[in-house]
């Protein structure tokens, strides 16, 4: 087995003030990360050095196992690995192999529960008979099928009420997701793509309570929760991230591209209380997620999961650097640019155009103020971003305006994406 940990050297400062949504008021607040890459040969290996990051000097209670093939049932379980305070490991479909068992006696003491996620066509029962041999307890959880295990396993959380609803066809909206659960004491249920899965709408019918949907397809599959959408992963996760921890200390990023090195990842952030954000391979920082480490310097450390060929190096040294090195030059910084910059965030996930509309006032009347007192920098731009808020509130609904009407309001959205730095966010709610 290998496994790397590779520190990258911060240095340099930016004159920060961070406040409402973001963070507690710090001037000079220094903006570089100390990133620790989490990697190794194989995408098993990732996850054992995960769980040797975390859970060294200090035993895991218990651990959980899910297959390397596929995403769906490590989705739903980083959850319960968070809640179970243990490390969320990858097997192969073949069953438990040398390396895995060596890292579960090494992390857990003898007796602890094994949770195994998945049927055995995802995980072999074999694996569960080598458990028992090593002296643990397996404990499995599985549905007929991905919706139906991920139901199991909120089982197995004590049926929260709480659930973040992702779907079950693809991978990045979960990962975000996982960790957001865990920070809410929740669950993770999949829908099928855009429709809603059978077993999901049965737990959340016979548990009502705060449903969140992450990502556009979950949203289409449950029109009835709090959708937070992004218009595409990157900014999703940015959201979830925003809408979910408050100040961080410390935050995951991985791969927005390929799911491997996440799922333990998510897992392994989760337990630390950190957010876990995506990035693309190589090449500049989404500017959603420059935006958002720019104005959250509460984080000032972040573990990187997977090697420089699923995240280059290039990718790290930005992180490293806090999202400076790839910020819009003259970008807007300070408590009053902070504040707005959430509840501009928070605007998509208003459920009618009222309440988005009041968004906008919130972030049009702390905006006004900053560009006066002195306490931000590179203010030129607020008296039109103001402006362009007013217009907005003040615009008719879509079936009441007129083509100029509409055409200003798309120019301002457009407009106020580019001082808020978040190409796309309201693409799927500006026709409120």
């Amino acid at each position: 087995m290998r496994k790397v940990f590779t520190r990258f050297a911060t240095g340099g400062t930016a004159a920060l003030l961070v406040a409402t949504g973001f963070g507690a008021a710090v001037a000079g607040a220094t903006t570089t990360i100390s990133i620790t890459r989490v990697s190794g040969g194989t995408r098993d290996e990732t996850a054992i050095g995960a769980s040797q990051q975390r859970f060294t000097g200090q035993a895991a209670k218990s651990v959980v196992l899910a297959s390397d093939a596929n995403f769906p049932d490590a989705l739903a379980g980083a959850p319960l690995a968070v809640a179970k305070v243990g490390p969320l490991l990858l097997v192969p479909p073949s069953g438990l192999t040398a390396e895995v068992s060596q890292e579960i006696t090494r992390a857990a003491p003898v007796k602890a529960t094994v949770y195994i996620l998945g049927g055995s066509g995802a995980i072999p029962l074999s694996v569960d008979a080598a458990l028992t041999a090593l002296g643990y307890v397996p404990v499995r959880l599985a549905g007929a099928d991905r919706f139906g295990t991920a139901v199991a396993i909120a089982g197995a959380l004590g049926n929260p009420s709480t659930v973040f609803e992702a779907t079950g066809d693809g991978f990045p909206d979960g990962l975000s997701a996982g960790a957001a659960a865990a920070a809410a004491g929740g669950a993770v249920l999949l829908t099928n793509g855009s429709a809603q899965a059978t077993e999901t709408a049965a737990y959340l019918a016979a548990h009502p309570g705060t449903h969140y949907a992450i990502g556009g397809p979950a949203a289409a599959a449950d029109p009835s929760a709090t959708a937070v959408i992004g218009s595409d992963r990157y900014l999703t996760a940015t959201m979830v991230a925003s809408k979910f921890f408050t100040t961080p200390l410390i935050a995951g990023f991985a791969s927005g591209l390929a799911f491997p090195d996440a799922l333990s990842g998510g897992a392994n952030i989760g337990i630390h209380g950190g957010p876990l954000l995506l990035v693309p391979q190589s090449g500049a920082l989404p500017p959603a997620l420059n935006t958002y480490l720019v104005n959250t310097p509460s984080i000032t450390s972040g573990l990187l999961y997977g090697g420089a060929v699923a995240v280059g190096n290039d990718v790290a040294a930005e992180l490293a650097a806090g999202g400076v090195g790839g910020g819009a030059t003259g970008q807007p910084s300070g408590p009053g640019y902070s504040a707005a910059l959430a509840y501009w965030l928070a605007g998509p996930n208003q459920p009618n155009a009222s309440s988005q509309g009041q968004e906008w006032l919130n972030a049009a009347n702390v905006l006004r103020p900053a560009e006066t007192d002195g306490s931000d920098t590179n203010t030129s731009g607020y008296a039109t971003a103001v402006t362009e808020l007013e217009q907005m509130v003040n615009t008719p609904p879509p079936s009441q305006q007129t083509a100029q009407q509409t055409t200003d309001f798309h120019n301002d959205i457009a407009a106020l994406d580019m001082f808020f730095n978040t190409p796309g966010l309201y693409a799927t709610t500006i026709g409120r």
